[in-house]
């Protein structure tokens, strides 16, 4: 009697309410009940069009009072057959209706459903939808059973599998440019063999490594947001594609750290000194359920993580492992793997005096997401929980070995630590114990690998998850990666450092030196010597080998020269390498010889490598022009004398001589000696001196 009492009350308030519009309580205890509705791809046979639904009854917790008996009615299209359902303890199926009743739902509660539909084989689409027809309570912010196809109200919902099966392609053009080189990134968007229907209302996510400088935006259809670089498609039919190009500058800015360079660094759970298992990565406490801790590990089989350091920005991204923390195990119903993204947009700086990055961004310059990939009583697959960056005594993040240089919580090598705010919908919080804390390893330096997702689109990908990351191997999904050739500054000096006049040979010190931050490759000086000259030997190297190419060519194959921290001012300065070597100085006395970079892999930036002869002869000297070519001379003197008799005294028989010593070279002679051989019966008297010079 009571139920229909119920029943006929409603009625009159539905009467008087205008459809789809919400009841507002004024007072007293309501429920509020929510539902959504899935499909559930790992149950469905798409290709005979058997698709499984889920159905999630919430009472949310703005209810005030448990539901009963609330009436779940399946809209099952006219072109589609009920298989079987899936009723839960507490709720029974009517056949007839379609149409769940579940006996009560407390606040913060849930029940799932399940129904799977037969589709006929020539009807689009498959979209089914389920809404609450009724209750024992008055819902505060909806009116049961007034669903007229389209939800507008949080107790009605839909969802379609009408299949597309979206395909993302990326390429580079070069994946070895120099910086400030021009290339192109060519994304191709397909709705692949496999789909059955035209996929509407397209959203591709591109994100480019920060610091480049976009040039060109060509897109084949559809529109680009030319600051977020997002990709709209209104529709793409069946096996067709489309693509976008877009050109930059390959300049990203540099992160102004040695110990923290730009490139690709793979994270790690941060070991914390004595921390016992689960090692984690991550940590957000009370992200769901008010449960804690809630970490994730970075390490797990399957779990692979990323952060991309490019000048001012870090992004970290990937897949992840973790859920409720027990303290030696994860809970298995509260615990799977999630997918990760987050990015330090231009706030990241080298600390003051220091090797470390550190930002210093709240939620307006640093945030991103996490989304599970499974079901729990608190979220489901794909739920999306916002991450921000916190502030706390001026710092949110930090990524090096401290100030002092000796690690992190007893890892010595590279951590990255920092303090989060997490919540859903735009509504974030602090929690602590939410934070980073992880170890990083540099794979590749001055490497930027970036990829590009499909966001959203209107209907069902039949192997792919929207704007869930990039590490699943889903084919809507793809990444390209190119490593920078950085500039650098490579300069020559040759000294000549002795002479032996036992030998007769020269000994010449070549000395390259790399004056900007790239590491030069490749490295190779040839040097030159006089045409009667012939080499003899290497005396040493501190790298690398020389050979004789001829008596008068050498070829020092040098290899690889670190870059300096920083551009350096002072020329012969940063890293380097010499070899010191010997020559046979020939008959004409002619030392002057030419050591020039012959070859390297990078642009110099001020200078041409095997460019010394080309340019002597357009000018017609050997003048050195370039940093990079260098010359030197051994010290040999040309000392010539010359003696003649003044005059003779018959009588006295005093004879008077007159010796004259010239140097005709221009190099100073030092410490000469001049021996004069008398007759054995004479004897000297000395009259004037000169020095010689």
């Amino acid at each position: 009697m009571n139920r229909l009492l119920f029943l006929f009350a409603s009625f009159a308030l539905l009467l008087a309410t205008p459809a789809h519009a919400a009841v507002t309580n004024t007072g007293g205890s309501t429920i509020d009940l929510e539902v959504e509705k899935t499909v559930d791809i790992g149950a469905s046979h798409f290709g005979e069009k058997k698709i499984a639904y889920k159905i999630v009854v919430l009472n949310d917790h703005d209810a005030s009072e448990r539901a009963t008996w609330v009436d779940v009615k399946d809209h099952v299209p006219s072109y589609a057959d009920v298989v079987s359902v899936d009723t839960p303890s507490g709720a029974s199926w009517d056949p007839h209706e379609k149409e769940w009743t579940i006996e009560w739902i407390s606040v913060g509660s849930r029940v799932e459903l399940g129904i799977v539909l037969q589709f006929h084989s020539d009807k689009l689409p498959l979209r089914n939808c389920a809404s609450i027809e009724d209750a024992d309570q008055e819902d505060h912010d909806s009116t049961p059973g007034n669903f007229h196809g389209e939800p507008d109200e949080d107790d009605e919902s839909c969802a379609d599998a009408t299949l597309v099966d979206l395909e993302l392609h990326k390429t580079v053009s070069d994946e070895n440019p120099n910086r400030g080189d021009e290339i192109v990134y060519t994304i191709t968007l397909k709705n692949g063999d496999d789909a059955h229907s035209t996929a509407h209302d397209i959203t591709v996510s591109e994100v480019l490594p920060a610091g480049l400088e976009v040039l060109d935006i060509n897109p084949s259809a559809g529109t680009v947001d030319p600051e977020t670089l997002e990709w709209f498609v209104s529709s793409l039919d069946v096996h067709e594609s489309e693509t976008l190009e877009i050109t930059v500058k390959a300049s990203p800015a540099r992160s102004g750290s040695r110990l923290v360079p730009n490139g690709l660094y793979r994270l790690h759970d941060h070991p914390d000194g004595a921390a016992a298992d689960p090692t984690y990565g991550l940590r957000l406490d009370e992200l769901f359920g008010d449960h804690a801790p809630i970490t994730f590990s970075f390490d797990r089989e399957d779990a692979e993580v990323w952060m991309q350091v490019s000048g001012s920005t870090v992004t970290i991204y990937g897949r992840v492992f973790g859920g409720k923390d027990h303290g030696s195990s994860y809970d298995s119903s509260l615990s799977g793997y999630w997918d990760l993204f987050f990015e330090y947009d231009g706030s990241v700086a080298a600390a003051d005096g220091d090797d470390d990055l550190l930002s210093a961004a709240g939620s307006e310059g640093a945030s991103g997401y996490i989304t599970p990939e499974f079901w729990s009583d608190h979220f489901d697959a794909g739920e999306r929980f916002d991450l921000a960056g916190h502030v706390d005594n001026g710092l949110s993040f930090n990524l090096g070995d401290t100030d002092d240089g000796n690690g992190h919580r007893g890892f010595d090598g590279l951590s990255g630590w920092g303090w989060l705010e997490h919540g859903q919908y735009g509504s974030l919080e602090r929690v602590p114990s939410s934070d980073w804390l992880f170890t990083a390893e540099l794979h590749h330096e001055n490497s930027y690998k970036n990829c590009v997702q499909v966001w959203e689109a209107n209907e069902q990908d039949k192997d792919s998850g929207y704007a869930n990351g990039f590490t699943r191997g889903e084919d809507d999904d793809a990444c390209a990666k190119f490593e920078l050739n950085e500039e650098i500054d490579l300069a020559i000096l040759k000294e000549s450092i002795g002479y032996d006049s036992d030998t007769g040979e020269a000994e010449y010190q070549v000395t390259v030196y790399n004056q900007n931050i790239g590491e030069a490759t490749g490295v190779f000086v040839r040097d030159y010597l006089p045409a009667d000259a012939a080499f003899t030997r290497v005396i040493s190297t501190t790298q690398g080998s020389a050979v004789a190419l001829s008596p008068t060519l050498i070829e020092w194959e040098v290899g690889s020269i670190p870059g300096a921290s920083e551009p350096l001012q002072d020329q012969f300065t940063g890293p380097s390498a010499t070899i010191v070597f010997r020559a046979l100085i020939g008959p004409s006395l002619s030392t002057l010889n030419i050591a020039e970079i012959s070859a390297a892999d990078q642009i110099d930036i001020d200078s041409t490598p095997g460019n010394f002869f080309s340019a002597a002869g357009k000018t017609g000297k050997m003048a050195i022009s370039e940093d990079d070519d260098d010359s030197a001379d051994v010290p040999v003197v040309d000392i010539s004398i010359d003696k003649t008799i003044n005059s003779f005294d018959p009588v006295t028989m005093l004879a008077e001589f007159e010796l004259s010593v010239e140097n005709n070279s221009q190099v100073t002679a030092t410490d000469v000696v001049v021996r004069d051989l008398l007759p054995f019966d004479a004897e000297t008297e000395l009259g004037s001196r000169q020095d010689l010079l």
